[in-house]
Order: structure tokens, then sequence, then C-alpha cells
């Protein structure tokens, strides 16, 4: 895709930048909609098997936690943090 660009303004650095961040994001919004369902549905079996729901309250906070920092990690390219997050 050039976004409407000629093959002149594509060797810019800034423009070159923009797609980059556009292709990070759009990597960005598929890895959430690959993880946020299922983490979804094992929050929802969470609640039937667990007795507790203070544990499940937990678990939930804690995934909700963690796909929040991957996802800013991932959007400002902290390599090494992503992987732990």
């Amino acid at each position: 895709q050039d976004f409407g660009l000629g093959k002149r303004d594509l060797d810019r650095p800034s423009v070159k930048a923009a797609i980059q961040d556009a292709a990070r994001w759009k990597r960005i919004v598929g890895n959430d909609l690959e993880n946020i369902p299922f983490g979804l549905f094992v929050a929802w079996i969470t609640l039937w098997i667990h007795s507790s729901t203070y544990w499940q309250f937990y678990y939930v906070c804690s995934f909700t936690a963690f796909r929040l920092l991957h996802t800013l990690f991932y959007a400002y390219a902290l390599i090494p943090y992503r992987g732990v997050a």
C-alpha cells in the first residue's frame, strides 16, 4: 500500500517511519485479536471452576495488566520486555 504517495515520496525517512508504524499497529491489533478472545474464554471458564471469586478476579486483572504491558512494549519496540509480558 502506498497511502496515495508517489514513488519519490516513499523514499523519504518520515514516510518510511509512518509506514512502519502503520504496519506495527496492524500487527498489534492482530495479536490482540488472537489473544484477547482466548483470555476472555479462560476468564469465563475460571469463573465456573474456581469457588473463590478473589482468585478469579486476581487472574483476570493479571491477564489484563500483562496484555496491556505487552501492547505497550510492542508499540514502543521494547523487544526483550515484550517477551516477558
